[in-house]
Protein backbone atom coordinates (compact mmCIF):
# COMPACT_ATOMS: atom_id res chain seq x y z
CA UNK A 1 0.00 0.00 0.00
CA UNK A 2 1.42 3.69 -0.73
CA UNK A 3 1.49 6.38 1.28
CA UNK A 4 -0.99 8.28 -0.33
CA UNK A 5 -3.87 5.29 0.39
CA UNK A 6 -2.38 4.83 3.76
CA UNK A 7 -3.20 8.21 4.83
CA UNK A 8 -6.97 8.24 2.98
CA UNK A 9 -7.82 4.86 4.65
CA UNK A 10 -7.02 6.16 8.21
CA UNK A 11 -9.41 7.46 10.78
CA UNK A 12 -9.92 10.84 11.26
CA UNK A 13 -7.61 12.29 13.91
CA UNK A 14 -7.60 15.25 16.49
CA UNK A 15 -5.54 18.58 15.30
CA UNK A 16 -3.66 17.13 18.84
CA UNK A 17 -3.00 13.46 17.62
CA UNK A 18 -1.95 14.56 14.14
CA UNK A 19 0.42 17.34 16.19
CA UNK A 20 1.92 14.79 18.09
CA UNK A 21 2.19 12.31 14.34
CA UNK A 22 3.84 15.27 13.33
CA UNK A 23 6.01 15.75 16.15
CA UNK A 24 7.62 12.37 15.82
CA UNK A 25 9.65 13.68 13.28
CA UNK A 26 11.31 16.74 14.96
CA UNK A 27 14.40 15.68 16.62
CA UNK A 28 13.85 15.57 20.43
CA UNK A 29 16.26 18.22 21.56
CA UNK A 30 13.24 20.84 19.32
CA UNK A 31 9.96 18.75 20.08
CA UNK A 32 9.45 20.77 23.45
CA UNK A 33 9.88 24.07 21.61
CA UNK A 34 7.55 22.56 18.97
CA UNK A 35 4.55 21.71 21.42
CA UNK A 36 5.30 25.04 23.59
CA UNK A 37 4.25 27.02 20.04
CA UNK A 38 1.48 24.85 18.91
CA UNK A 39 -0.06 24.99 22.73
CA UNK A 40 -0.02 28.94 22.13
CA UNK A 41 2.10 29.53 24.53
CA UNK A 42 4.83 31.58 22.94
CA UNK A 43 5.01 33.76 20.01
CA UNK A 44 9.05 33.46 19.91
CA UNK A 45 8.20 29.70 20.58
CA UNK A 46 6.59 29.73 17.09
CA UNK A 47 9.03 31.93 15.12
CA UNK A 48 11.87 29.48 16.57
CA UNK A 49 9.63 26.38 15.54
CA UNK A 50 9.18 27.41 11.95
CA UNK A 51 12.18 28.38 11.12
CA UNK A 52 14.10 24.97 12.80
CA UNK A 53 11.64 22.94 10.17
CA UNK A 54 12.25 25.19 7.32
CA UNK A 55 15.81 24.65 7.71
CA UNK A 56 15.66 21.27 8.65
CA UNK A 57 16.24 21.40 11.95
CA UNK A 58 20.07 22.89 11.70
CA UNK A 59 20.83 25.79 13.72
CA UNK A 60 23.51 26.78 11.58
CA UNK A 61 21.44 27.03 8.67
CA UNK A 62 19.29 29.32 10.54
CA UNK A 63 21.80 31.49 11.34
CA UNK A 64 22.99 31.93 7.39
CA UNK A 65 19.31 31.61 6.47
CA UNK A 66 19.30 32.98 2.84
CA UNK A 67 15.65 34.10 2.56
CA UNK A 68 15.99 37.50 3.34
CA UNK A 69 12.19 37.88 1.98
CA UNK A 70 10.69 35.66 4.38
CA UNK A 71 8.29 37.54 6.85
CA UNK A 72 10.33 35.79 9.66
CA UNK A 73 13.70 36.89 8.49
CA UNK A 74 14.09 39.77 11.01
CA UNK A 75 12.77 37.47 14.09
CA UNK A 76 14.54 34.70 13.58
CA UNK A 77 16.21 32.87 16.03
CA UNK A 78 20.09 32.86 16.56
CA UNK A 79 21.27 35.90 14.96
CA UNK A 80 24.39 37.60 15.96
CA UNK A 81 23.99 41.42 16.34
CA UNK A 82 26.14 42.07 13.84
CA UNK A 83 24.56 40.55 11.27
CA UNK A 84 20.87 41.79 11.83
CA UNK A 85 21.20 44.36 8.73
CA UNK A 86 21.57 41.99 5.72
CA UNK A 87 24.43 43.15 3.31
CA UNK A 88 25.72 41.43 0.32
CA UNK A 89 29.55 40.43 0.50
CA UNK A 90 31.18 42.56 -1.87
CA UNK A 91 28.91 45.30 -0.01
CA UNK A 92 30.54 45.29 3.63
CA UNK A 93 31.26 48.74 3.61
CA UNK A 94 28.16 50.33 2.08
CA UNK A 95 25.01 51.13 3.91
CA UNK A 96 21.96 49.58 2.18
CA UNK A 97 20.71 52.23 0.49
CA UNK A 98 24.07 52.78 -1.11
CA UNK A 99 24.64 49.78 -2.20
CA UNK A 100 20.93 49.99 -3.79
CA UNK A 101 21.38 53.66 -5.63
CA UNK A 102 25.01 53.05 -5.98
CA UNK A 103 27.62 54.68 -3.79
CA UNK A 104 28.94 57.88 -4.75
Amino acid sequence: MDKKSQIIDREPQTIEEEREKWCEHIPKIYQETYRRAMAGKSKAAGIKAKCQDCCCWQRTEIENCAVPTCPLYPYRPYQHHDQKRLRHPTESNLTQKEAHHGAV
